[in-house]
């Protein structure tokens, strides 16, 4: 068993990655630890909102049970804690009692004066959760007066201040709230925008849970008549729905499924989902339409029929109420310049490409990307190409599927595609970085020719690079250099 008693998240992190053998890294106001050995694999991240509020996510699978103790003596937190996926336990120092945090709950503890917790990680269960930390103590001021008083009335409301009992709230089932968490557990990013997604996130999280508390508190969220586990039924058939979107679905099925009436059930999908069954229905195949539109070339009458439905028109109708817009219309804007689809991949350069190959190369590439307004960098080090490309999706494609086929390199592998609100190399229809560390523009060869980068490239040899990390750096040493 660990026992942790440092002060600040970021040395509770590094304590924590020694004891499993992970890797750690630290920036301005955020930490993060990687997993990737026989104890497990994950990322749990730090991300300090401002002094005395934190949000550490937890997205790991550990190979065997994983119990830790936490000495929090000298800050005495209050905690919001929300489990997306998985279950794992938690127990105060002075009692017996071991609560499990289960899948969806809101969760919101303080300990006692100078109580430690425990928290058990349970063996081969993927954990998936928010854990928000508001550390009164460490609050400045101007902090905790700021918003009417916002942080003082957050505090008062559950009685931290000096208290010489724990607090704690097991509450219900609370789906909404995921909305927001699930932000959180996907931005792993350490810099100065993935510290503004947190922030806004966590702020969304704490008052719905908080709302969440109240309503609970208030008797109001009881009148659904449902148990935890007809609940979890609930939930879960979101993700029956989800597997068989090409079927006919009715509510005789699915009352079938999740085993309780259909009277029942419908009142379990609207506590739950905020709509009736029927709507649930639609509102997931549109879902499911629209990531067709954004990934496929599918027909619209094939997108139609995926789905489970007979006419294109019916599904014209549903698909404008949800999306404001007919999926003709959608998939135009999604394929014209409105939106900007990003590409990025890694590649084996063949052993016999020389230099001059590639500066012709790189010369064809800016001459067809600006015909096609498509910017970019391309990188190439120690025999590995990485590259991004972004403009609209269906040059980005075409232009992929073309780079695909070129016999100058193999093992062409993506890294990650999507979109995004805007480019990240505006006005470079193709920067390059060499592995001699040289960063050239199309339009003046000089411009970088004293940046040395290949310190920078150096930690990319053999791992599998975060996207939008790498692309920061280049993109980042760029703009330092202009």
């Amino acid at each position: 068993m660990l026992n942790i008693s440092e002060l600040t998240p970021a040395d509770q992190l590094r304590k924590l990655a020694v004891f499993l053998e992970a890797d750690f890294s630290e920036s301005l106001g955020a930490s993060k630890l990687v997993l990737d050995n026989d104890n497990g694999k994950g990322v749990i991240t730090n991300h300090v909102i401002f002094s005395g509020l934190v949000v550490r996510t937890y997205n790991i699978k550990l190979s065997e049970e994983f119990i830790f103790t936490k000495d929090e003596s000298q800050m005495n937190p209050l905690y919001f804690l929300y489990c997306i996926e998985g279950y794992f336990y938690h127990k105060f120092e002075n009692t017996d009692k071991v609560n499990k945090i289960g899948h969806l709950q809101n969760v919101i503890l303080s300990s006692a004066t100078d109580e430690q917790n425990t928290i058990i990680l349970p063996a081969n269960v993927q954990i998936s959760m928010t854990a928000i930390l508001a550390m009164k103590e460490n609050m400045t001021e101007d902090v905790y007066h700021s918003r009417e008083g916002l942080w003082k009335d957050v505090f008062e409301l559950f009685e931290v201040d000096g208290q010489d009992t724990a607090f704690q709230y097991f509450g219900e089932i609370s789906p909404r709230i995921a909305e927001h968490t699930t932000l959180l557990v996907k931005n792993t990013r350490t810099d100065v925008i993935g510290r503004l997604l947190a922030e806004s996130a966590v702020l969304k999280t704490i008052s719905e849970q908080i709302d969440s508390y109240q309503k609970s508190d208030a008797n109001t969220n009881t009148t659904h008549g449902l148990r935890d586990d007809e609940l979890r039924k609930i939930i879960d058939l979101g993700d029956y729905i989800k597997s068989n979107i090409g079927s006919k679905l009715s509510v005789k099925e699915l009352s079938r499924t999740a085993a309780m009436g259909p009277a029942k059930l419908q009142s379990g999908v609207q506590h739950i989902f905020g709509e009736t069954v029927n709507s649930l229905i639609i509102r997931l195949k549109m879902e499911r339409a629209r990531e067709l539109l954004l990934n496929t070339n599918n027909t619209i009458s094939e997108i139609v029929y995926s789905i489970g439905l007979s006419s294109r028109s019916y599904f014209s109708k549903k698909y404008k109420e949800v999306y404001g817009l007919l999926p003709s219309d959608f998939r135009k804007k999604v394929c014209d310049k409105e939106v900007i689809f990003e590409l990025s991949y890694r590649s084996k350069a063949k052993k016999s490409l020389t230099q001059s190959d590639i500066d012709k190369m790189v010369s064809n590439s800016r001459s067809n990307n600006m015909r096609h307004n498509i910017s970019g960098c391309l990188v190439h080090h120690e025999a590995t190409f990485f590259q991004m490309i972004e403009g609209s999706k269906k040059d980005v494609l075409e232009l992929y599927n073309s780079i695909k086929s070129d016999d100058r390199h193999t093992n062409v592998e993506i890294i990650w595609k999507g979109f995004t609100v805007g480019r990240t190399f505006e006005g470079w229809h193709l920067a390059t970085v060499s592995g001699g560390g040289d960063l050239r523009s199309q339009d003046d060869p000089q411009l970088f020719e004293h940046i040395n980068v290949n310190e920078m490239l150096d930690s990319l040899k053999n791992t599998s690079v975060a996207a939008d990390i790498l692309w920061k750096r280049v993109s980042d040493r760029m703009k330092v250099a202009g």
